[in-house]
């Protein structure tokens, strides 16, 4: 990388913005091209957790009773509204296969390593003072009502632990009121997981767009890539609604 080298990075949700970031500190002259806002749509519209016990991947052993079972409920929180669209039924046979314990593992080693390098980086930014987003390392806590469904989820507390270093810490109801006043009473327990984070995504990306203005970038908002312009195999140029 030289410092007279131009990179366009194409969308400037965290993704982009984090491309950037490094980008600049490398020497790049940098452009963000965003065909509505820069730090909006899922960047600005998320929990923020930043959070290493998620290494989980979605395909695991049992997913495809569960969430099939949680569609026929009125307030599932995952739906699917049947079609003929051979690409969709395609994704859900290629998911299906993949929810056994050796693909899970396997997604997951590959989780955790992004998790943990996330949650370094992240300490490092605000630590230097790249970004402000009102960091927080209070852990994560999974609250439940139900007592069989709290002790169900031993088996995964032990995995986590044994294979990814990832343990959680019981709670009772009587230390989860103490812990957190807040919740209403009759909880079966709670897993905290004390090593998580969380941030204010709309004040993260906030802080970004003004850091990387600062430092030299372009942000171009309202801009949408028409095509991407090859020479001899290569991207030579992009063909945007604004040129």
């Amino acid at each position: 990388m030289t410092t007279s080298q131009s990179v366009i990075v194409i969308g400037g949700g965290v993704v982009g913005a984090s491309c950037a970031h490094y980008l600049q500190e490398r020497g790049a002259k940098v452009t963000i091209v965003d065909q509505k806002s820069f730090g909006a749509a899922c960047s600005h519209g998320n929990c923020g957790f930043v959070c290493p016990s998620h290494v989980l991947p979605l395909a695991e052993p049992g997913a495809i009773r569960s969430t099939m079972k949680a569609m026929f409920r009125p307030n599932s929180p995952f739906s699917i509204k049947p079609r003929l669209d051979v690409k969709l039924w395609m994704w859900l046979v290629n998911f299906a296969r993949k929810c056994n314990e050796k693909d899970m593992l396997s997604g997951g080693h590959a989780l955790a390593a992004l998790l943990n390098s996330s949650m370094n980086e992240y300490e490092q930014l605000v630590k230097d003072g790249t970004v402000a987003c009102e960091w927080q390392k209070k852990g994560l806590l999974y609250v439940y009502q139900d007592q069989q469904k709290l002790d169900a989820y031993e088996p995964t507390n032990q995995l986590l632990t044994e294979v990814f270093n990832e343990p959680a810490i019981k709670y009772s109801p009587e230390e989860l009121a103490e812990l957190e006043p807040a919740l209403k009473p009759g909880m079966a327990g709670a897993w905290f997981y004390e090593h998580d984070a969380h941030i204010r995504p709309d004040k993260l990306m906030e802080s970004w767009k003004q850091k990387l203005k600062s430092a030299g970038a372009s942000i171009l908002e309202g801009c949408h890539v028409q095509e991407i312009v090859r020479e001899n195999g290569r991207a030579v140029r992009l063909q945007t609604s604004q040129g």
